[in-house]
């Protein structure tokens, strides 16, 4: 019986892993005026560089 379950199991996660594909959407929550303005556009700024460069070059492959 726990043969045929880890049988099931290793095929169920086969399939899925043919079938899966999702896109990652990253977002960010932060104040964009009053004091912290300044620095929180800063960050922005170099993590869009950052994510422009890394879809330019066809995105990330996490498998």
């Amino acid at each position: 019986m726990q043969r045929w379950m880890s049988l099931w199991a290793g095929l169920a996660l086969a399939v899925a892993s043919l079938c899966a594909h999702a896109d990652l959407l990253i977002g960010q929550t932060a104040g964009f005026s009053g004091i912290v303005a300044a620095s929180v556009q800063e960050t922005t700024a170099g993590a869009r560089l950052y994510l422009d460069h890394v879809n330019a070059r066809g995105g990330q492959s996490l498998a």
